[in-house]
């Protein structure tokens, strides 16, 4: 079956879950400092206290400065496959449900896909804040660029892997959820905007207890 084809038969059959998952290593300038939860059997552990140092350094040069966008704040960064990817308009239609709830947190949150369609998400009434990466450059620092097959470089697309990852305010990795997906398959998942939410909440729990506690 091939993706039209299923597109025609299945049009909508993304659903979200609430287990973080890593379908593939992550570079070790990205690996997790400390977590909030753990990606294996979705358990979720004890929040613990956010640590010092930059860690936005160690994500290396890109065009999109994430410790600029992110202002001392949390950040929840989403890459994208794209506007016309089914997927990600379920995907980032669950996630904008809670963006303000994110933003009353304190945690920004950025969308970045190769290229942006403001316009078009807000026409859909998606309320995120989108960048684009049109070479490829953090995607490829997150360990989630996809090396594309011959047919998409003739086109120029560009893709990462489908992921979250949830920095603390001081840019150490909380938490990540990568998702390789199979563009013949149905009913693939990626993770529920509640989960996000959660996730913020424990983490933002845990740095008001660390300045208290300082």
């Amino acid at each position: 079956m091939d993706a039209f084809m299923k597109r025609s038969l299945y049009p909508l059959t993304e659903t979200p879950d609430d287990v973080l998952k890593r379908d593939l290593e992550l570079p070790a300038s990205v690996q997790r400092r400390h977590d909030i939860a753990e990606p294996a059997g979705g358990e979720t552990g004890a929040a613990s206290a956010p640590r010092s140092g930059n860690g936005w350094a160690r994500l290396g040069h890109h065009p999109i400065d994430l410790a600029r966008f992110a202002n001392g704040r949390p950040l929840l960064l989403i890459l994208y496959r794209g506007s016309w990817c089914p997927y990600s308009r379920l995907h980032l239609a669950d996630l904008s449900t809670v963006a303000h709830r994110l933003e009353t947190l304190g945690v920004a949150v950025l969308a970045v896909s190769a290229r942006r369609h403001d316009d078009w998400w807000r026409a859909k009434g998606i309320s995120l804040t989108f960048a684009a990466d049109p070479n490829g450059d953090l995607f490829q620092a997150m360990g989630v660029r996809i090396a594309p097959p011959l047919s998409h470089r003739v086109w120029g697309m560009l893709l990462p892997h489908e992921s979250g990852f949830l920095f603390d305010r001081n840019g150490n990795l909380v938490a990540a959820d990568v998702r390789r997906l199979n563009p013949t398959k149905t009913r693939q998942t990626f993770l529920s905007s509640t989960r996000w939410l959660a996730l913020a909440h424990e983490l933002t729990e845990a740095e008001r207890i660390a300045q208290h506690n300082d």
